[in-house]
């Protein structure tokens, strides 16, 4: 898993079984991604290809889930090869890369940045504790706080519904707002984190 802006590169350097390669990005809860190729050298005539996903995928299982993203799965998650990706720019602090790299001298390498989001939904928790506030910040939509280990939580306050407010003429949405203390038991998923030590930053 890799949360620092910075050049990352990829390059293959012996033949091998079709295996599948993977990158884990993950910012702040207040922070979006950007994801830019600097360099692209995959053949699909070799059967090679790279993937892009808007969030995380692990075993067919898609954070954020489908219906609580503004796009649908088929422009969350999209396969390239040959031709270079274009910019991918995350709707929440999360995203992957999936690859399979055959040639050796063949691979990539990404420009990522990590940029400050005013109006976060759908987090997974880097932290193993701390307090966090929930919002929709005044829309209808579903939004997300995702911890991948076990967690005892604390409740602190909620707000939820609609008010009138006086003299007004329209109604005023009052945001949803669940504040939350998350203190973490033990880590688990630890495999879900690991990248190949042949991915370098520079």
């Amino acid at each position: 898993m890799r949360d620092k802006n910075g050049i990352y590169y990829y390059k293959a350097t012996e033949s091998h079984q079709p295996t599948v390669c993977m990158l884990f990005l993950q910012g702040d809860p207040d922070q979006l991604i950007e994801v830019e190729f600097k360099s692209f050298d995959i053949s699909c005539s070799d059967g090679e290809l790279i993937s892009l996903v808007d969030g995380w995928e692990q075993q067919g299982q898609y954070f954020p889930a489908e219906e609580d993203h503004s796009l649908p799965l088929a422009e969350r998650h999209r396969l390239y090869c040959d031709d270079k990706p274009s910019k991918l720019v995350t709707h929440q602090n999360v995203a992957m890369i999936h690859w399979i790299i055959l040639k050796p001298g063949q691979g990539f390498s990404i420009n990522v940045r990590f940029f400050y989001n005013p109006k976060p939904c759908n987090v997974i928790s880097k932290e193993p504790a701390g307090r966090y506030t929930l919002s929709n910040y005044g829309h209808e939509k579903n939004c997300t706080f995702t911890v991948i280990y076990p967690v005892n939580i604390k409740l602190l306050g909620m707000v939820v519904g609609t008010k009138l407010m006086p003299g007004v003429s329209r109604q005023m949405e009052t945001e949803n707002r669940i504040l939350r203390e998350v203190s973490v038991v033990s880590l688990v998923l630890l495999s879900l984190l690991m990248v190949q030590k042949s991915f370098i930053h520079e």
